[in-house]
């Protein structure tokens, strides 16, 4: 089994207000929810039709939980397991549309993938960002990294500049140790 790779230090940034993801999300449960229990209606009910009952039920308590007691600052809401619900949906009788149910599959991934906390890994050898695709810099293609009030800024050689804000505030000490172990890995790899 494979280790995942340890960092010297691990950078988590802040992330952006998910509204126009959580009403998109919303939307596509709502879609599969509605089709399907129009579908139910207007098709003979059979006893196999009760999974559809259950991933119906299952998508509205989890879109009501999710928005009543998660809908804060501090936790992501996300809509994944709702959206691979309705792709189910959308698989079996009476809906059966494989493009759509590809679709809700989908969307359910890149959901996921976009929800995932960004994060920025140091080490002696390399910068690694862990966003969908994740990039891998080493310190020869960089020219300057500070952490300062917060903000984390990445100066790279080919004049390209990435700043963003931190998820938590940062100790003094803890910034000064970072800055030094970033200076000190930059004039390392200016001497290779």
């Amino acid at each position: 089994m494979a280790r995942k790779k340890e960092y010297n230090f691990v950078v988590t940034l802040k992330h952006p207000p998910y509204r126009l993801y959580n009403a998109i999300g919303i939307l596509l449960c709502l879609m599969a929810t509605t089709a399907e229990v129009v579908g139910l209606l207007y098709s003979g009910f059979a006893t196999i039709m009760w999974i559809n009952v259950g991933l119906v039920a299952f998508i509205i308590i989890y879109m009501i939980v999710t928005l009543v007691f998660f809908n804060n600052k501090k936790y992501v809401a996300g809509f994944g397991w709702p959206l691979f619900a309705g792709a189910l949906l959308w698989f079996f009788a009476p809906l059966r549309n494989l493009v759509i149910s590809l679709s809700y599959v989908l969307a359910a991934f890149l959901e996921m993938q976009l929800k995932f906390p960004q994060e920025i890994g140091f080490d002696e050898e390399e910068v690694a960002f862990n966003h969908f695709p994740s990039k891998n810099y080493s310190w020869d293609e960089i020219q300057n990294v500070i952490l300062k009030d917060n903000i984390i800024t990445i100066d790279f050689k080919n004049n390209r500049i990435f700043q963003k804000e931190t998820e938590t505030e940062t100790k003094p000490e803890l910034e000064k140790e970072f800055n030094d172990f970033c200076r000190q890995q930059l004039s390392l790899s200016a001497v290779i």
